[in-house]
């Protein structure tokens, strides 16, 4: 069985390709974008062969397949090529680069499975190594000794990567030359050719105190870890469990009975990683960088004793824990906004003009107008989670991730006035977030480990997620959202915005698109806790798996992604001071209904 890479724009090609390959008994994975085939490439060990679309909406393949091969790790890969048109221009670039095949579509399966089987017989990751024969012949060693030492020393590799990660910026980096050293004995004595390279790289890197190069070399060390490890399970056909975050197995369903034995021995790791963490975190560089720790200031000590945790259900208005969607109408929410002590006033400021005094009612109607029903009810409901957090003596600070929620919720907003989608429901802009929100609250001192443990160890949040809490925010928002009987198209938002296309509904999947285009917006507002401010944000905008689903949805769009993008620009440039305004907002007070019991 193989494992195929496909990085293919258009939804109806992968649907064939993937027909094509799981019915021949192969796994198939995915990615529209050059960046999102880079990010898959970088976290799974298993890809035999790369399928390439040559244009990629505005990217080209040969931008992928050019850092493919300047990758010292992935230089050697199988790529096959498919193009819609023989442009002169495009193949020669492709084969100045190398490729397997280059071929013209419409996609053949014969064809398909000839070259995937040509590139099986090739086996790529065997380039990064000397043959195991040669080595066993040097050393003296046995074949299953040889891969027994490979695993080993995958572990030695990996224990250079943790303390180089918590090093790097601090004294222990006079140590770093030891470290080195491992490397390259470790890569001379087992023939790892490319491992040799990555710790010249490395050396450079730290010499020249190139932060960013340095974590992505030790990131290259940790890939050839994993690969070391795999090739010891494949010489004892066996699957290594150290393999599961990286294979591109672990993304397939898992069984009921496996998943839960998952979960527990996830719970049962969780504490001991959490205070490893924290260990490491609080001496590292890393620690001072976000500003959720603004109000951390506990010992290790007492990092797992318990906080007083805030259960959102309880600090829900009543109207909003029965999932009144109504309330977002201009009409409801102004009855709903007269409760609050003080709005009006704050909105008066807001919203009055030179020369006009604008109070009262009036104000409120100005600032339903202004801001919008949802927006404004989102932002006094995070007010109030912030408040009860800070009475109960949460001690992080929520802001960032508050500013983050809120912008989300706003371009939400925005997009369902542009898009002729069902409603305005700014709540679902907020659904993305709402279990980090679950963990924030309810178990703030572990949820601090969780982001620190994120940067400080450059792992991806899902990762940590596993490691802290045992399963994802996402699964947790499900879950939450299930117990409190939401509507099925708010537990899409949040549990499927990355997937919207494993939405079961219609409804669902549009509500689940549009949360995923939001957080890619807001994403690249920078703002909040995990804003970043470059030109991928507008790329996965505008090539997000969001717009094939509302196409399959008969979501009719009288803007192209481009198109909508730039008449949403002023918006997105506004929304920093939006979120400013409206956290200075007083809180939705509780109304006096019972809520929901959780």
């Amino acid at each position: 069985m193989a494992t195929v890479l496909i990085v293919e724009d258009d939804l109806l090609a992968r649907t064939l390709l993937k027909r094509m390959l799981e019915g021949a008994g192969h796994n198939a994975c995915f990615a529209d974008t050059v960046l999102g085939g880079w990010q898959l490439m970088q976290s799974t060990i298993s890809v035999d062969l790369i399928i390439l679309d040559n244009v990629l909406g505005e990217e080209y393949g040969w931008q992928f397949l050019r850092d493919l091969r300047a990758d010292p790790i992935f230089k050697h890969i199988p790529v096959l090529v498919y193009t819609a048109t023989s442009d002169r221009g495009s193949v020669i670039k492709y084969l100045k680069l190398g490729v397997q095949n280059i071929l013209v579509k419409p996609y053949a399966k014969g064809r398909v499975m000839q070259e995937l089987e040509k590139a099986l017989s090739f086996s790529w990751r065997d380039k990064l190594f000397e043959p195991a024969e040669h080595v066993c012949h040097r050393l003296d060693l046995s074949d299953d000794e040889y891969y027994r030492m490979l695993h080993m020393n995958a572990e030695s590799i990996l224990d250079v990567v943790h303390n180089l990660k918590g090093a790097i910026g601090t004294a222990r980096m006079r140590k770093s030359a030891a470290y080195l050293d491992k490397l390259h004995s470790i890569s001379k004595a087992l023939g790892v050719t490319a491992l040799d390279d990555i710790a010249d790289g490395l050396h450079q890197h730290l010499q020249s105190e190139d932060l960013n190069q340095s974590i992505a070399d030790l990131r290259q060390a940790e890939f050839i870890a994993k690969l070391m490890q795999h090739r010891f399970a494949v010489h004892f056909e066996i699957q290594s469990e150290s393999d599961l975050s990286e294979n591109i197995r672990e993304k397939e369903p898992l069984g009921s009975a496996r998943r839960q034995q998952r979960k527990q021995e996830w719970a049962q790791q969780a504490r001991h990683a959490a205070r490893e963490a924290w260990q490491q975190m609080t001496k590292a560089p890393f620690y001072q960088y976000s500003k959720l720790f603004s109000q951390l200031n506990l010992p290790a000590q007492r990092w797992d004793e318990s906080v007083p945790g805030l259960k959102l259900v309880d600090y829900l208005p009543a109207s909003l824990s029965h999932w009144v969607d109504e309330l977002f109408t201009p009409g409801r929410a102004l009855g709903a906004l007269a409760t609050v002590p003080g709005l009006n006033v704050h909105l008066s400021r807001l919203v009055s003009e030179e020369g006009e005094r604008i109070t009262g009612t009036a104000a409120l109607k100005k600032g339903l107008e202004k801001f919008g029903a949802g927006p404004l009810i989102v932002a006094l409901l995070l007010n109030l989670w912030q408040d009860e957090a800070r009475r109960l003596g949460n001690p992080i600070d929520l802001r960032p991730l508050a500013r983050y929620t809120l912008g989300s919720s706003i371009l939400y907003w925005d997009l369902t006035r542009k898009l002729p989608v069902a409603r305005e429901a700014a709540l679902a802009g907020m659904m993305p977030l709402l279990g980090q929100w679950l963990w924030a609250t309810a178990q703030p001192l572990r949820y601090s480990l969780l982001v620190a443990w994120a940067q400080a160890s450059m792992s991806s949040f899902h990762e940590a997620s596993y490691r802290i809490f045992g399963e994802l925010a996402e699964d947790a928002a499900q879950r939450w959202l299930v117990e409190q009987q939401a509507p099925s198209p708010l537990v899409a938002a949040a549990r499927d915005y990355t997937n919207p296309d494993r939405a079961e509904g219609e409804q669902a999947r549009v509500v689940a698109s549009m949360a995923q285009l939001a957080e890619t917006l807001i994403a690249g507002a920078s703002i909040g806790f995990r804003g970043y401010l470059n030109e991928d944000g507008t790329d996965a905008f505008i090539h997000a798996t969001a717009w094939h689903v509302l196409d399959a949805s008969q979501v009719e769009l009288s803007l192209s992604p481009s198109e909508l993008l730039a008449a949403m620009e002023p918006l997105i440039k506004r929304v920093p001071r939006l979120v400013d305004t409206l956290q200075d907002l007083p809180s939705m007070p509780l109304l006096e209904e019972a809520p929901v019991d959780c």
